[in-house]
């Protein structure tokens, strides 16, 4: 045995504790020592190479072709949704506790979705969201919610999204669409009730719409 074998009296040898960490099945080991890079990071049981690099590998990767890891993720979840639903069944039951405070994290940072997924479910009740709806479709409307969110913190005015085609009117009802929506004063959308009014703005980057009296210089403390 090596010379560098033992460090404070244990054991360090990296080829010994691999042949244990294989005789076992485990997927990492550690060797007491660290790496070229100075992490002292378990190592993988089958390439001895560093978990922390790695990961920090593929950190530069993902940040550098962000859009094509997230469709590779993407595709993968599509065609492994049985496995995924019974991984996290499996997440939830062993870590309760971690899913509640992930899930009230992510609720609080996306309330947007959050709101806009009701309002979804609540036109699906009332047969007001085509069965030709996309995900596409879905994202553009939280966009809209989202939106909302951001010109209600900006201004402190409350906010809105109101059906321009209004939702149950009198003579026609609208659909629960992203070109059907429009971001309004919560005020002014409780003075509209179903009536079809104003003309909206629509900004040429993100075209969501947005009332005339909901833009900034527009607003007040009502």
């Amino acid at each position: 045995m090596s010379a560098n074998a033992y460090r404070n009296g244990k054991r360090t040898d990296p080829h010994g504790r691999r042949a244990e960490a294989l005789a076992a099945g485990a997927k990492t080991f550690s060797t007491g020592l660290p790496c070229v890079n100075g992490h002292e990071s378990p190592r993988y049981t089958a390439t001895m190479l560093c978990v922390a690099c790695k990961h920090e590998t593929f950190k530069k990767v993902y940040t550098n072709d962000k859009d094509r890891w997230l469709g590779y993720a993407e595709k993968w979840r599509s065609k492994n949704k049985e496995h995924m639903r019974e991984y996290s069944a499996r997440y939830r039951e062993q870590y309760p506790e971690q899913t509640k405070q992930a899930y009230k994290a992510y609720r609080q940072a996306h309330e947007y979705k959050h709101v806009a997924h009701e309002r979804i479910t609540f036109a699906k009740r009332r047969n007001r969201l085509p069965p030709w709806v996309t995900k596409d479709h879905i994202r553009q409307m939280e966009q809209v919610y989202q939106q909302a969110e951001s010109l209600q913190k900006r201004s402190g005015v409350r906010m809105a999204v109101d059906h321009i085609v209004p939702f149950n009117g009198k003579t026609v009802c609208g659909l629960h669409v992203p070109w059907n929506l429009q971001v309004i004063g919560f005020s002014d959308n409780g003075s509209k009730h179903a009536k079809l009014t104003e003309a909206v703005y629509r900004p040429a980057v993100t075209g969501i719409m947005v009332s005339g009296k909901a833009l900034p210089w527009n607003w007040s403390s009502r």
